[in-house]
Order: C-alpha cells, then structure tokens, then sequence
C-alpha cells in the first residue's frame, strides 16, 4: 500500500468512527464509491475497531476493574485467571523474578524488597583513616553506601560504614581494616 493510499484509507476510517455506528455505512458507500479495494481496507479496518471496543466493554473492562482476589491465584501452566491463561511462571524460567502489574503495582513492594537484599549482600563493612584535607573520601563513603559513623584523631577522621564491594578500591589507600 502506498503512502497516499493509507492516507486515503486513515482518513475514511478516522471519519467513519467520528460519527455513531448507524451512519458508518452511507459515509463508507460515498467514500469508497466505485472503488472495492478501498471498501474492503476500510471495512476490515473498522471491524477490528468494533471488536476491540467491544472487548473492553464486555469481557475485558471487568476484568481490569475488578480487584485482584484474596490470596494468591493459581498459577501453574494453563490455569486460568479471569480471561487471562496462565502459560507459565516467571520465577520458573528467570531465578528471582519479580512480576509486577502495571494495572495497579501488585509486586512492586517485593521487587524493592528483593532489591534491597541484593544490595545488601554486596556491601562491605569498612573502617578507614582520612587524613585531613581528604574529606572527599568521606563524602564518597556516604554516597555510596553509608558512613555509619566518625572520630576525629590527630592523624585524621577515623571512619566507619558500608560500601559496595566493587567501589572497595576507591577507599583501598584509608582502610584500617581489611574488608
């Protein structure tokens, strides 16, 4: 289909659903007058219209309103949900997947949960020495992972908190205990 030919196609379409269903024949007969491929493009265009809107109006828009049922549903393969059919577990093909909906956010308090433990495994206790002057170390420290806590000595700030193992090196120079 040509460009000029979509562009013929989209305006009869668009200008057929702008109007109620029991005027969509004449304007589709004075559009497509003479000209069956035209016909035929708008028809199959404006039937699936018809379908999708009466999806959401009967079997669909239900199903999203109403509230996800107590518990949790069944879910091994080829149960059903609602309309929806099961064809498989996340969790069952990616090892710590977390689904969540985007209809309502279901899932998003154990997907920050289980992001929390992630990083929580890749943090290193540290304790470290700066000497005066390096206080950019310590701004570093809190940034990306926690400083927990400080003292102040003669030699410099004596530091302690958390940090991801894979920055450790960054702060390699101060440790005062290995890691």
């Amino acid at each position: 289909m040509t460009p000029e030919r979509w562009k013929q196609v989209k305006g009869v379409v668009g200008a057929a659903l702008d109007r109620p269903a029991e005027e969509r024949g004449a304007l589709v007969d004075a559009a497509c007058a003479g000209d069956a491929e035209l016909r035929t493009e708008v028809e199959s265009l404006l039937a699936s219209a018809s379908e999708a809107h009466e999806f959401l109006e009967t079997a669909g828009r239900p199903a999203l309103l109403r509230p996800p049922p107590e518990g949790r549903p069944e879910t091994r393969a080829g149960a059903r949900v609602g309309p929806y059919r099961i064809l498989g577990e996340i969790g069952s093909r990616y090892e710590r997947a977390v689904a969540i909906s985007a209809l309502n956010g279901t899932g998003l308090d154990e997907l920050l949960g289980a992001l929390e433990t992630v990083a929580e495994q890749d943090m290193v206790r540290l304790k470290m020495l700066v000497p005066y002057g390096r206080e950019q170390v310590l701004y570093e420290l809190r940034q990306l992972g926690g400083l927990e806590g400080s003292e102040f000595t003669e030699r410099g700030t004596v530091a302690w908190g958390r940090a991801p193992r894979a920055s450790l090196h960054r702060f390699q120079p101060f440790l005062l205990e290995p890691a």
